[in-house]
């Protein structure tokens, strides 16, 4: 059983005495706002701790106020689960936030987190501070916490720090202008790039509460607006994987919802659905030319923030092969061979190429993986195989012929830029 309690202590200035019941109702709405069903089922739960059904009040010059009377109160915030997840830590982050988020209107703020003074972070609350104009933005969304280890999400993905850079850059200016620029991105690139593995390591890093995911190939219309509209609070991204391979017809809800209206609407015979989507959105493309066809080019021009992946290099892929053997134990000198064969075969998927090398593995060296895959892992010759075809499996033969002439154990090239990798 994984366990954690921590106390949040809140406090309301006020130029005269506050009746009990009142302010008993505003922390109960505050305390009933971040209880969304996600978090409690995921173990969380958040209570308004009283003292003898008051309230304290004092005039000590630590809460930084000298008027008449200020009131202080308790909420404690405690996890029980049975289950070890990395994303604990922003999960209370992000209820940290959101109790600060729903402390505005009512007109209470955090004074300490677990007796450490809390000074507010979020742009969004200084914003509301400031000009309290827009309710549903207070209550309506998921507060967003990007964690101080955020590049320790990422450190699995190799030669992609620029295209995480670009993403973390975009996310930065939506939370600094309390989402008035929201910049979407749209990763493009061939399979087996990094999309949608850094799309991931974004939720892991954020935390579930602040995303939300869509799956092109399988998301229609009627779901996604019914999902958007039925949520408690909404996430403030939004991610949706391979988007050119939905049905055109199933994605035009996005559009309004890249807008500048950043609003989805849906009237029928038996509902009403008008939501405001302040959300940014990051979206996997695989096939550019199909995607730009969609709604006459209107879905692609809402993406602002094109990020281009390119295939990997042979040394990307030996790094990656790397990480993939020894996660394993295995021998470092099957990277060489696993890549002759890719080369020979004309694919730098790294899906493929981790496959290869956990699958062959000691039988790389001497070959008798290469030739298992030259019979059985591409269509067999005949006369009507094309050229193409005919060039790989006679490109498979010479580097056959080449690991019969070579001594296996000896041949280990380049063996220290993957022992590097690990550093």
């Amino acid at each position: 059983m994984i366990t954690q309690d921590h106390h949040i202590t809140v406090v309301k200035e006020a130029g005269r005495a506050l009746g009990t019941d009142k302010m008993r109702s505003q922390l109960q709405t505050i305390v009933s706002g971040v209880n969304t069903a996600n978090r409690t089922q995921r173990g969380w739960n958040v209570e308004l701790v009283e003292r003898n059904g008051k309230f304290a009040t004092t005039d000590h010059p630590e809460y930084g106020y000298t008027g008449p009377q200020i009131y202080s109160a308790t909420l404690s915030v405690n996890l029980r689960t049975d289950k070890h997840r990395e994303s604990i830590d922003v999960e209370f982050q992000n209820i940290v936030a959101a109790i600060e988020i729903k402390c505005v209107y009512p007109k209470w703020r955090i004074f300490d987190v677990d007796g450490i003074a809390f000074k507010g972070k979020n742009p969004a609350t200084i914003n509301m501070r400031a000009e309290v104009t827009d309710a549903a933005d207070a209550v309506g969304y998921a507060p967003i916490v990007v964690p101080s280890d955020w590049d320790n999400h990422f450190t699995h993905l190799y030669g992609l720090d620029d295209h995480i850079s670009r993403v973390r850059k975009a996310l930065d200016a939506a939370i600094l202008s309390n989402w008035r620029h929201r910049f979407h991105c749209v990763l493009i690139g061939p399979p087996g790039c990094g999309k949608s593995d850094i799309c991931h390591s974004i939720k892991k890093a954020l935390g579930e509460e602040s995303v939300m995911e869509f799956d092109g190939t399988s998301t229609t219309m009627a779901g996604a607006q019914k999902e958007l509209a039925e949520r408690e609070e909404l996430p403030r991204v939004l991610l949706v994987e391979e988007i050119e391979k939905a049905p055109e017809s199933s994605m035009s809800w996005l559009l309004s919802l890249m807008d500048l209206r950043s609003e989805i609407r849906k009237t029928t015979a038996r509902s009403n659905i008008m939501r405001d989507t302040k959300m940014i959105c990051i979206a996997t493309v695989n096939d550019l030319p199909t995607f730009k066809r969609f709604n006459f080019g209107a879905l692609e021009s809402r993406f602002s923030n094109k990020i281009f992946f390119q295939r990997p290099s042979r040394e990307l892929l030996g790094k990656i092969a790397a990480r993939e053997i020894e996660a394993v134990g295995g021998d470092l000198r099957w990277i060489e061979p696993t890549l002759d064969y890719a080369e020979a075969i004309d694919t730098t998927d790294p899906r493929e190429i981790i496959a290869i090398a956990l699958c062959g593995r000691e039988s790389l060296l001497s070959g008798e993986y290469q030739k298992q895959l030259l019979s059985t892992g591409m269509p067999q010759s005949n006369e009507s195989s094309d050229h193409t075809d005919r060039e790989v499996r006679a490109r498979v033969a010479r580097l056959l012929s080449d690991i019969a002439d070579q001594d296996p154990i000896a041949n280990i090239p380049s063996i220290n830029t993957y022992l590097e990798a690990r550093s």
